[in-house]
């Protein structure tokens, strides 16, 4: 097939069901800031974010390694046993992780932020249904039914939205959002579980082997789980220093514009990541590699697109924005620049460490993390007291060109020797 046409029939095949299990959810996502930013308030909506980035982040260290294995290995309902090992596995994590949270939380007394232990209950229950989901998503995906993807997603999205402002016309009680918002997940998953295909495909995994799963796994789990983390670093950083109220209004923005560029980018992640690995996995390296240096051209093209069109809009996108949202706090334009930056930034690394990934160089992506992850926390304490908000989204942008660089030139020496190994 001619150079650039591959992506383009992957696309095409996988990349319109995806995009629409993007699009439409992300369409809900974005109704739902302004919505509930303006039902619990600034300060409200920013203690919900926190739980929600707190609850993200234990779904994807106790269930990452899970459903990155799935997709790794492909494995079929041969392995429900041990799928179903696995999974219980993830769920006594994600309980013991959060006890453990939620205790140290307790032990610290702040002035801004002091969560109580009446909160545990409706945030395990949300954070199992979101593990739960985040795993079957996973095994669709693999296993590529991008339809059921689809049908998953829309499902969540419009529960998501609708059970919340249910909850919320009988109780304006936080803990009341989040248990809606997890049962949302619960209901999406059962589905899912329910659309599997349960007969054995003509594809069988590589590796059927729990350890093995766990050995793989283990370290892109603390990858996944770090970059969880991002959007609750920095909303925890602005909690400690500004209070709740510019954690909802940072919150807001960072959401609506992840959302948007999510629209863009993720569905060429879930297109492409399958494709690539089964190529890889069955001896045609040389094309994972082509797929690869054209997922990077596309970047490019995307990137350039938008900045002309950034250029442009800018003023108007600022105008509806602050409308939008309701604000007391303006936005500034190079606030809303850095924010689009780095959430461009962080979603196009899920495509640009793939060489890392798979080649099974986890240890190596979480150190390259830790690396982004310490100049953000480094950067936002320096600058929040003196820039406010803008110094937290310098911070988050910076981490997120770290990452890329870092990844991007390994990557390139990775499929370089590679080449030169087939050849």
């Amino acid at each position: 097939m001619p150079q650039g046409q591959e992506i383009v029939s992957i696309l095409r095949r996988h990349g319109t069901p995806y995009f629409f299990s993007k699009i439409i959810p992300g369409l809900f996502g974005l109704a739902a800031v302004p919505i509930f930013a303006r039902l619990y308030g600034f300060e409200g909506y920013g203690q919900i974010m926190l739980l929600l980035a707190l609850g993200n982040f234990i779904t994807v260290f106790s269930g990452g390694w899970l459903c990155q294995s799935w997709i790794r290995f492909q494995m079929t309902w041969v392995e429900k046993r041990q799928l179903f090992k696995a999974g219980i596995l993830s769920t006594a994590v994600a309980a013991i992780i959060l006890v453990c949270i939620f205790f140290i939380l307790g032990l610290i007394k702040h002035d801004n932020w002091n969560p109580t232990f009446a909160q545990f209950y409706p945030v395990i229950f949300m954070t199992i249904g979101m593990l739960f989901y985040y795993v079957i998503h996973g095994g669709l995906q693999s296993a590529l039914q991008s339809k059921q993807v689809l049908i998953i997603s829309v499902l969540s999205s419009v529960l998501s939205l609708l059970f919340p402002i249910i909850t919320f016309l009988f109780t304006e009680n936080i803990n009341g959002f989040i248990v809606s918002y997890g049962l949302a997940y619960f209901i999406a998953a059962a589905l899912g579980m329910f659309l599997f295909p349960h007969k054995d495909l003509s594809y069988h995994s590589s590796n059927s082997d729990l350890n093995h799963w766990i050995q793989y796994g283990a370290p892109l789990s603390i990858w996944l789980a770090l970059q969880a983390l991002i959007p609750f670093i920095d909303r925890i950083i602005i909690q400690l220093y500004l209070g709740s109220d510019m954690v909802g209004k940072y919150s807001a923005l960072s959401e609506l514009v992840m959302r948007g560029f999510s629209l863009i980018l993720f569905p060429m992640t879930m297109a492409i990541q399958p494709i690539m690995i089964r190529y890889w996995n069955t001896n045609h390296q040389s094309k994972a590699i082509t797929l690869w240096h054209q997922v990077l051209k596309l970047i490019g093209i995307i990137l350039l697109l938008m900045g002309i069109i950034y250029f442009f809009v800018n003023d108007w996108a600022l105008i509806i924005l602050n409308k939008f949202l309701g604000a007391s706090h303006q936005y500034s334009s190079t606030f809303l620049l850095l924010i689009m930056l780095s959430g461009f930034f962080w979603q196009a690394n899920l495509l640009i460490h793939k060489p890392l990934e798979l080649v099974k160089k986890t240890t190596l992506m979480t150190v390259y993390l830790i690396t982004a992850l310490m100049i953000m926390v480094m950067i936002s304490i320096y600058s929040i007291a003196e820039f406010g908000l803008l110094g937290v989204a310098t911070a988050s942008l910076m981490a997120a060109m770290v990452y890329c660089v870092l990844s991007l030139f390994k990557g390139i020496n990775i499929f370089k020797q590679k080449m030169y190994s087939i050849k």
